[in-house]
């Protein structure tokens, strides 16, 4: 860089005592354990930390075809960028869609954590009494040595016929 290589920086100036030196820190020991397969949940993702799990939909009612969009929110301790959106089943009655995805880090201390947020589309494709079926997200949490489930409810879903009006 042209400014540093001014004489004020070299050569008998203010900075004349510099002195290179190779840094060698301490090697660093990691112990990496395998997952433990007693009590693996079924929708375990790989998912490592502290979470908690909210979910709700804007709306219960609506025309057939029209969109019900389900705000899935995953928070705590733990990478929060690698957490995947909880499996969604096939479910006959709606068509699915991915909508957004956010998230928000925060680092205290040696602890990185955040909040997710998944959107997801349901359209209901039949006029009656559906419902949106409950969603599992499983991980493992090394404070407790465990596998931990957390599950969203069931969201009822009632659609009506566009020319009926309700």
């Amino acid at each position: 860089d042209e400014f540093f290589n001014d004489s004020f920086f070299s050569g008998g100036g203010f900075f004349s005592r510099r002195e290179e030196k190779l840094l060698s820190p301490a090697p660093l020991q990691v112990k990496v354990i395998p997952f433990p397969e007693k009590g693996k949940p079924a929708s375990f993702q790989g998912a490592v930390g502290n979470f908690r799990l909210s979910a709700s939909v804007d709306k219960n009612t609506v025309k057939q075809n029209e969109p019900v969009t389900m705000k899935l929110v995953i928070e705590g301790e733990g990478n929060i960028e690698t957490l995947n959106k909880p499996a969604i089943p096939e479910i006959p009655r709606f068509k699915i869609y991915d909508a957004d995805t956010s998230s928000e880090l925060f680092k205290t201390g040696n602890v990185i954590g955040g909040r997710k947020t998944f959107e997801v589309i349901f359209i209901p494709l039949e006029v009656g009494s559906l419902k949106i079926p409950s969603l599992e997200f499983s991980f493992f949490n090394p404070s407790s040595a465990s596998y931990q489930l957390l599950k969203t409810p069931e969201f009822p879903v009632h659609t009506f016929a566009e020319e009926s009006g309700q």
